[in-house]
């Protein structure tokens, strides 16, 4: 393991451009070794003479990858608000660079001119993918307080996108209300505001629960009919089939 953290500013000897310079420096030595002259190493190899000057003065392979690590700008303090005011839509040099100076930032307009270039040289990030249906449609059903944070962050973000979708998260809540606390009464108006929605799925669910609750109801009201007052058949020389059933 490397004893040397990348993270806290020094080298990454474990990298491939560690490796790479590594393999190079071994190269280079090696040659030098052989009886080659420097001039002689770079028309072999193909490099420059500057580059393998770097490489034949370094006693060892790590010297070259710290002598390429990025030099202190008293810009540094001052990138992130300039990433910042970037990402915000400023992109005047002239502009951020009197706003740091108005802040006695010790920093001059080419320090600012060469970041905010390094800034534009950077792809845009591209925009995270949209939820799939099955992800959105998880988080609908489930109950609120089973979503995590950024779960829940990520669902009133979609839902504040479509009002349609949010029309319906609603009514789905309403009827999870009625499941969990059997509410059974209140179950007709919630009908009645997802058919005034009109919302093609749903209002189809509360359609079919409603000829449901309509088929239960008649199914009682026939089971508790005297016999006298049973439907009565008609022949088919007398008319059409007819039935009278009381849906109350």
């Amino acid at each position: 393991m490397s004893t040397n953290d990348p993270a806290r500013g020094g080298p990454d000897l474990d990298g491939r451009r560690a490796q790479r310079k590594k393999a190079a420096h071994a190269l280079v030595h090696e040659l030098l070794a052989q009886g080659y002259s420097r001039r002689a190493i770079a028309r072999h190899l193909g490099w420059g003479l500057n580059t393998v000057l770097r490489y034949a003065r370094a006693a060892t392979w790590q010297d070259i990858l710290r002598e390429n690590r990025p030099r202190s700008s008293r810009l540094d303090p001052y990138k992130p608000y300039l990433k910042r005011r970037f990402a915000a839509g400023c992109t005047a040099v002239t502009r951020l660079h009197r706003e740091l100076v108005t802040e006695n930032a010790p920093v001059t307009y080419q320090m600012v001119r060469a970041y905010i270039a390094d800034l534009r040289a950077v792809p845009p990030q591209a925009p995270p993918p949209p939820p799939t249906v099955r992800r959105v449609t998880g988080r609908l059903t489930r109950h609120p307080d089973a979503l995590r944070d950024d779960e829940r962050a990520a669902l009133k973000d979609v839902l504040a996108r479509c009002p349609e979708l949010d029309s319906a998260a609603e009514h789905v809540r309403g009827f999870g209300e009625i499941l969990t606390h059997r509410l059974g009464s209140t179950l007709p108006t919630w009908i009645d505001a997802v058919d005034a929605s009109q919302l093609p799925g749903l209002t189809n669910f509360a359609l079919h629960l409603l000829r449901d609750g309509s088929a239960r109801r008649a199914g009682r009201s026939a089971s508790h009919r005297p016999e006298s007052e049973s439907p009565r058949f008609v022949g088919a020389d007398e008319g059409p089939l007819t039935t009278t059933v009381s849906c109350d």
